[in-house]
C-alpha cells in the first residue's frame, strides 16, 4: 500500500477523478516520481463513543481533520464530509487501543447523488 501522513503537505494533493472514485494522489515535484495514495492522520482521542457497530471519535483537536475536509470538499462536487455535526467521526471499525489510532483516507467513492468518502481506522 502506498500512503502518506501529511503534514503540511495540503498544497501537494492532486483529485484524480476516475470513473467509480476519486483518487487522492500525491504530487511530488512536476511529475510523479513516486506514486503516493490517501491520506493518514494520527488522531488526538478525547472520547469513543459506541452506538451499536458505529464509533463515535471524539477528538481534542478537530482542525487538522477539518482541513483535508475541506480540502477535498473544495476540490470534489457533492462531496459528503465525515464530519458529523463538527464533532465526531463515525467509523465501523474496531477500536482496540485508543492511544495510537490513524484515520485512512483511502479515496472518494462515487454515488448517485453524493460523493463519499472511504475512510478506515488503523491501531498502532
Amino acid at each position: 500500500m502506498n500512503y502518506i501522513i501529511p503534514k503540511y503537505f495540503i498544497n501537494k494533493f492532486e483529485i484524480k477523478d476516475t470513473p467509480k472514485i476519486f483518487k487522492i494522489k500525491y504530487l511530488t515535484g512536476n511529475k510523479y516520481s513516486v506514486v503516493l495514495f490517501g491520506i493518514i492522520i494520527k488522531l488526538d482521542i478525547d472520547k469513543i463513543v459506541t452506538n451499536f457497530s458505529n464509533n463515535h471519535l471524539y477528538l481534542k483537536n478537530m482542525d487538522e481533520v477539518k482541513k483535508y475536509d475541506e480540502f477535498l470538499n473544495m476540490n470534489i462536487k457533492d462531496y459528503k464530509s465525515f464530519i458529523i455535526d463538527d464533532q465526531y467521526i463515525e467509523v465501523h471499525d474496531k477500536i482496540i487501543n485508543e492511544n495510537n489510532i490513524y484515520l485512512n483516507i483511502k479515496y472518494v467513492q462515487k454515488t448517485g447523488f453524493l460523493n463519499i468518502p472511504v475512510i478506515s481506522i488503523y491501531n498502532g
